[in-house]
């Protein structure tokens, strides 16, 4: 396994990254510059989505 990667299952796998909020969209979207630069969209799922949290720009995640 690699470094930032999660087994969630046999067939499900997820890579873990950081990067910094650089806008805001709806419906819980936002889209991410990664550490090394690369633009990638988000989302909110689980209890962040379920509890109305909002995310707003400029934070690391």
């Amino acid at each position: 396994m690699k470094s930032g990667e999660v087994y969630l299952g046999m067939k499900e796998k997820r890579l873990i990254r950081e990067g910094l909020i650089t806008e805001s969209l709806s419906n819980g979207m936002f889209r991410v510059q990664l550490n090394n630069k690369n633009i990638v969209m988000g989302y909110i799922s689980g209890k962040i989505r379920k509890n109305l949290l909002r995310i707003l720009p400029g934070p690391t995640i």
